[in-house]
């Protein structure tokens, strides 16, 4: 492994005999550090220290990118330019990536002030680092604690991030549009793998519309996977703007965005999903293997996810537990709107979400699919009682577009919807705007779901809504 104490920004390097199997290995030390920066200094120094054995003095073998240095074959180099330098000697080995780094302009819009700029794929981003790519050309960085009042931007087709934590980062800016992302922000594709968590970061300004992500916000496709985000947090001006407390996604792609085997806890937004705002006109959302817990909007709908596509999203074996959508139209846990678009909501627990609108774990705008296998328990729709809006739908507030949602095999139990004028549907609420139907199948509406002082204690109908094998016991519209 490279020695370098003179940088923050280290090289990754491996050699042999790692594992501890060999007594005999070499390392490449850096006096000087790896880090060309500003053009500073004109050269650095390698050195080869061989561990364990005692090499002849002109028996190194040394390559830059992976092609032998011609009359390198001392234990030392001296190295102008960046790029990976390896060294081979008495069957040993060791790698070392040499970078370069130039200060940013530190531009006061929030998009711009760029503490380095970073050329090689694979490096370390030590504290307080903020770091973009120099050319249009794939980005792949792996991340040990990343922390300060900057962020990562990366401008190339795509970027991955794996591993390490992003924590108190944070983005600002007033620009009309497109600005967010305390931690990341990324103009194409966006891959966050294994073991990435985002802490405390977030995202202030006061712009109008098109911004947002208190730690990642993307206009490219999306892919998460085993990552944790907790307490991140948008905070904007205008209420119209502000969304995503932890994901900001807005593409017009034919995309296939997904979130997987994560955890959102305590994220925030002024206005539109408090731990993900999540929209493509084209593309695919697909969210699985979920956890959100205590995330919430201050003034806006889906306390968890705010969603639009004009395909198909899904969420699949989730769990929501204690979101809420304050002041908005509502959605405690997820606010899906879309006229053309699909929802395939499958084996998926809400439990204690609230809304103070419509729709205390859900409210869906789509022309059709599923929700199926769940369970809705003990959500609640509301609105103060010195107003004369009707909260509608306990647990599920749906709008069915000139199509079939179906719901199949689900749960419904104290779920409530209370206050404001004439409370409708204390677990289901089926609106008649749109001229759809709802078909309900093998479901249970039992354990006193209310619409309190209101209608219907299970369900309100509005529009066409067809019962099959449905059971409603203990249900009521009483004060």
């Amino acid at each position: 492994m490279a020695l370098d104490s003179s940088y923050k920004i280290t090289a990754l390097t491996g050699k042999d005999g790692e594992d501890g199997a060999s007594a005999a290995f070499v390392e490449i030390e850096a006096p000087n550090g790896l880090v060309f920066k500003n053009g500073s200094p004109a050269s650095l120094n390698l050195n080869a220290l061989a561990i364990g054995f005692t090499p002849a003095s002109n028996a190194y073998v040394w390559k830059k990118d992976g092609t032998v240095i011609s009359g390198s074959v001392s234990s030392g180099i001296t190295v102008t330019a960046p790029g990976v330098y390896s060294v081979t000697v008495g069957g040993c080995s060791d790698t070392a990536t040499v970078i370069s780094v130039s200060d940013g302009n530190n531009g006061a819009d929030g998009t711009s002030p760029y503490a380095c700029s970073v050329s090689n794929e694979n490096f370390t981003v030590a504290t307080g680092t903020d770091l973009k790519p120099l050319s249009a050309t794939t980005y792949s960085v792996t991340f040990t604690a990343y922390k300060g009042s900057t962020r990562l931007t990366a401008i190339a087709p795509s970027a991955t991030i794996e591993g390490g934590k992003f924590y108190n980062n944070s983005s600002a800016g007033n620009e009309a549009e497109g600005i967010g992302g305390g931690a990341v922000f990324a103009a194409g594709d966006l891959t966050i793998k294994k073991g990435t968590e985002f802490t405390g970061n977030k995202h202030e300004g006061s712009n109008t519309r098109g911004n947002g992500g208190g730690a990642v916000h993307t206009t490219g496709q999306l892919t998460i996977n085993d990552c944790i985000f907790t307490n991140n947090h948008v905070n904007e001006s205008n209420r119209s703007a502000g969304s995503g407390g932890a994901v900001f996604l807005n593409n017009e792609l034919n995309s296939k965005s997904s979130i997987i085997n994560t955890i959102f806890s305590g994220d925030s937004s002024i206005h539109s999903g408090g731990a993900i705002y999540a929209r493509t006109n084209e593309g695919s959302l697909t969210f699985e293997s979920l956890s959100f817990v205590n995330n919430s909007t201050s003034d806006g709908t889906g306390g968890a996810i705010y969603a639009s596509t004009g395909t198909t999203f899904t969420v699949k074996r989730s769990y929501f537990y204690k979101n809420e959508a304050k002041r908005g139209y509502g959605g405690g846990a997820i606010y899906f709107y879309q006229a053309s678009g699909y929802v395939n909501i499958e084996e998926t627990v809400f439990k204690k979400n609230t809304a103070e609108g419509d729709g205390g774990a859900a409210f869906i705008v789509a022309q059709g699919e599923k929700i199926s296998r769940c369970t809705f328990d003990a959500n609640q729709a509301f609105i103060e009682s010195s107003t004369t809006e009707d909260p509608e739908g306990g647990a599920l507030c749906i709008d069915p577009c000139n199509g079939t949602i179906k719901i199949d095999r689900c749960t419904f139990a104290n779920n409530l919807a209370s206050g404001g004028g004439t409370p409708k549907g204390g677990a289901l609420y089926v609106s008649s705007t749109r001229g759809g139907t709802v078909e309900v199948k093998s479901s249970t509406f039992t354990l006193k779901n209310r619409a309190k002082g209101g209608m219907g204690g299970a369900i309100y109908a509005g529009s066409n809504i067809r019962l099959t094998a449905t059971i409603a016991v203990g249900n009521e519209a009483a004060n």
